[in-house]
């Protein structure tokens, strides 16, 4: 999310590296994430309200997976 607007993205994991792209068939990322020391882990779905799917606009039936990433230091919030 930047400025409070959430983007759809294809995303591949190669390694521990998650790179990200517009669509599958794009051959160069918009950008990474280095995954190396990170805790990445599924969302459950049930934890979340409507609203938080409406403000991303989208809804549970759309979404692939839902994924949290933290960095080793950061505690969820």
């Amino acid at each position: 999310v930047k400025h409070g607007h959430s983007k759809r993205v294809w995303c591949a994991l190669i390694g521990k590296t998650l790179y990200y792209l517009r669509s599958q068939e794009e051959k160069f990322p918009l950008g990474q994430i280095k995954l190396w020391e990170a805790r990445v882990e599924e969302v459950d779905r049930s934890s979340l309200l409507d609203d938080d799917l409406k403000a991303c606009g989208r809804s549970l039936e759309l979404a692939s997976f839902i994924i949290a990433i933290q960095p080793r230091e950061q505690i969820p919030t």
